[in-house]
Formats: structure tokens, sequence, C-alpha cells
């Protein structure tokens, strides 16, 4: 009995979250290069320079967070398997996306999270890729390239920790800031991460428009997908006040 515990030690269930064991994904920013969730779905590769740094988190200590402050390309691509590839839409399953993230970069196009069609081909011209920007306006945006999206209300871009939520409830899309929603979409006609070649990637996106790639500027913090499981329904909720819990 010892020694099967010992093995299953660093899959042990945390506790604190009801729904660990939906957890496809878990950056929670003492590792670039871990998943901190149980499934090992540890990134592909990391182009450019993407640090750990220690700084004071959203949760107001001093704590470990993912930085995307250099000035080169970068991104953490991360592997193409079932466990990180969301539900098509329609299928009426539930998935959560979420994330702390802080930047004082303003004016300019920040792309913090995409997931493409295909691996490589993320020019939007086949349609279906969901992004998380934050906008030249200072807004934050969820958008599906080729159909519509939802723009917040709440400015984020004022060098502050936000959280971000991205609830597909299993027939709507929704968007909160700080607890609070900002939109529903319900209608839309393409969607990503329905086939066997989409990839998830932090840091960067492209923008079909205008014809370039958009880095993201700033910390990321516990970035977390749920799958199977809509975490915020409400029109409101407190975003989580200490870390999400992790694999030990």
């Amino acid at each position: 009995m010892a020694i099967i515990q010992a093995l299953m030690g660093s899959y042990r269930k945390p506790s604190g979250d009801a729904n660990w064991n939906d957890v496809m994904l878990l950056m929670a920013g003492s590792s670039s290069t871990a998943d901190q969730s149980s499934r090992g779905n540890d990134p592909d590769s990391i182009v450019g320079t993407v640090n750990v740094t220690s700084t004071t988190g959203p949760y107001g200590t001093t704590q470990d967070v993912l930085d995307f402050t250099s000035t080169s390309d970068k991104r953490i691509l991360f592997p193409v398997v079932d466990d990180l590839r969301i539900p098509a839409y329609g299928t009426g399953v539930a998935w959560t996306l979420e994330t702390w993230f802080k930047t004082s970069d303003t004016g300019s196009i920040q792309r913090m999270f995409g997931i493409g069609n295909n691996v490589g081909n993320w020019d939007g011209q086949s349609g279906g890729e969901l992004e998380l920007s934050v906008l030249a306006n200072g807004k934050a945006d969820i958008r599906i390239v080729g159909t519509n999206g939802i723009t917040s209300t709440t400015l984020v871009d004022d060098n502050n920790w936000h959280h971000v939520a991205v609830v597909y409830t299993g027939s709507a899309l929704r968007l909160y800031v700080d607890g609070t929603r900002e939109g529903d979409i319900r209608t839309f006609v393409i969607y990503p991460n329905s086939n066997g070649t989409t990839q998830i990637r932090l840091g960067d996106g492209y923008l079909p428009s205008q014809q370039g790639w958009y880095d993201y500027q700033g910390y990321m913090a516990d970035f977390r997908i749920t799958k199977g499981v809509k975490r915020y329904t409400g029109p409101s909720f407190t975003p989580n006040t200490s870390p999400f819990p992790q694999s030990s």
C-alpha cells in the first residue's frame, strides 16, 4: 500500500476544487514548461522568451507568474491531444477557460490565447479560430474568427491584475471580466477545436485584417481549462482570492 501511495503521490487530488478531475490544463505560473494539473499536458514548445518572474500576483502576495514582457516574438504551444480538444458548438458539452493577467501595454492589440483549426494555420482563412485578446482600446475581447465576438466594457490595460473567464454553457459562449458577465454569443457558424489538428497557444495570435502577429505584453497566472464544467453561470461571481489548487 505504501508503494502504491508513493507512486500516486503526484496525482493526489488536491483539496479545494470539486472539479479537479475535469481540469485539463493548469499553468499556474511557477513553470513555463509544466502543466500543473494531473493530466501532464506539458507544452510542446516555447518560441522566444517566456520567463517565470517573482512579483506581486493577483492575490496581493509575492508569487511566480508567467512573464510575456519580452520584446521578442514569444508563445507557448501545447500538444494536440484529446484533453485539450474543446468540444464543438452544438454538442452541449460545457467548458471553462480562465486566467489572471496584468498588462500596461496601451494602444495596441494583444492576443493572449488562441485555438486554431489547423496547426500552423492561424490566418483566419479556414475560420473558427477562438482568440482572447486585449484590444487597442484597452478592453478584453473574445472572438471567433470569421463570425462574431464579445468586447468588454471594462478597461484591462491599466497595469492591474484582472480575471477573465470564457464559459461555454452548452448553448451560449460567455465572457466574464473580474467576475462580471460582459455578454453572450448564442449563435455562431464556425467553432474551433472540432477536429484532430487543433492547437492551443498562449502569448500571441494572428490578425487577418492586419496581416500580422500580435504578441501579448504582460503577466499571466493561473491559466486553467476545465472541460465538461461551466464553472460560472450567473450575472456575476467573485473571482478566486488564492491560487488554484494544483498537483503536488
